[in-house]
């Protein structure tokens, strides 16, 4: 009797609850802040990463950017006092002291263009370290090249030939996006300035070549003329290193103010 009893006071409690409009937790609709709740979660965009440059690349970018103008600017120089000797050499007569004065001006003019490309050159690998360990300041995952691996690249045969070419392109693809560097896509210029340092080299050996063969006048003259076309094919390679210099400089200055960098085509 007694069990009967409660199944029947249970029993009303149901069917009043259910006539008073209240509904149990399995026929609960989400209210209309829920959804609200949801959109808004689905239209969150994270906050934009954080980086930080372990070494200051502005200075030595104005330094390099000074030498490569230089460098330009010397090369020049050497090209007229070369065009100067060739026509001394192509008027057919000369006298000592011409002789003498020419050999001065290119020893000169050759003196100061080295030191002017050692300078250069030591910078520019100074540079390539400090942009690559910014690079691992960046946090990028799976990095394949260190600070010493993309200077020390340059000076092992054979592979001088296309590893500073990849430890460039990866400082170039980590500094646009240090996230996904995977993804970003090959640069053009890049491209340009590895071809004309092949070409540059390439030439500059024969030149060398060239040189070791002079015994008169003829072939001085030869040996001039190829040297002024060597010299001219400098000029856009530097002119190159401008631009990847000044362009890996800015999308590291960029990634440290805003935290990204626009996608590039390649």
């Amino acid at each position: 009797m007694a069990q009967a009893t409660r199944n029947g006071v249970r029993q009303a409690d149901d069917e009043g609850s259910q006539q008073n409009g209240f509904a149990t937790s399995e026929h609960v609709e989400p209210s209309h802040l829920q959804w609200e709740d949801a959109s808004l979660l689905q239209e969150w965009d994270p906050p934009p990463r954080s980086y930080t440059l372990r070494k200051g690349l502005t200075v030595p970018t104005r330094i390099l950017t000074f030498l490569l103008w230089t460098s330009i600017g010397v090369t020049l120089v050497s090209m007229l006092s070369d065009l100067l000797q060739l026509r001394l050499l192509s008027n057919g007569w000369y006298t000592m002291p011409q002789v003498g004065f020419n050999d001065f001006r290119q020893w000169l003019v050759g003196l100061i263009r080295l030191v002017v490309g050692l300078a250069t050159s030591v910078t520019f690998l100074f540079w390539i370290h400090r942009a690559n360990t910014n690079c691992h300041g960046f946090d990028a995952a799976g990095m394949r090249f260190s600070p010493g691996w993309s200077v020390g690249s340059f000076f092992i045969p054979i592979l001088n030939l296309f590893k500073p070419y990849e430890a460039m392109k990866e400082i170039w693809r980590v500094s646009t996006d240090p996230y996904d560097w995977r993804a970003v896509r090959d640069w053009g210029p890049l491209r340009w300035w590895w071809g004309l340092w092949l070409l540059n080299s390439f030439a500059f050996q024969f030149a060398m070549r060239r040189a070791s063969t002079v015994h008169d006048v003829m072939t001085l003259k030869m040996a001039t003329t190829v040297w002024i076309i060597v010299k001219f094919l400098f000029i856009p390679l530097c002119l190159a290193a401008l631009v990847v210099v000044s362009s890996i400089h800015e999308r590291q200055l960029n990634l440290t103010e805003n935290g990204s960098y626009p996608a590039e085509s390649g």
